[in-house]
């Protein structure tokens, strides 16, 4: 989208549709300080602002999830085959899997 910089365009952005300083700077190509300047200026709450989103915390937690579970899927894979070779034998590391 391509928005001009205006402050009080911007400023309506966040008091009418809730936007963070950080998205109504992202979104009119704009500081975030400068964002957060105007919004003192003209009295706008920033309480709900020193905070991130519930959607972007559930989207890092849902990134982890998944990578641990692959990580895990690797560590299962190699037990098993650890479980399957002589206890006393030497350990040779398995080479790296191709994709």
């Amino acid at each position: 989208m391509n928005y001009r910089k205006d402050k009080y365009q911007i400023l309506h952005a966040v008091a009418a549709r809730g936007l963070t300083a950080r998205e109504a700077a992202d979104l009119f190509s704009v500081n975030r300080h400068t964002v957060e300047k105007w919004c003192r200026e003209e009295g706008i709450s920033m309480d709900g602002h020193k905070h991130p989103r519930v959607g972007f915390i559930l989207k890092m937690k849902r990134k982890r999830l998944s990578r641990l579970i692959r990580e895990l899927a690797v560590l299962q894979r190699e037990v098993k085959a650890l479980q399957g070779q002589d206890p006393s034998a030497a350990y040779i590391p398995p080479k790296p899997r191709r994709k």
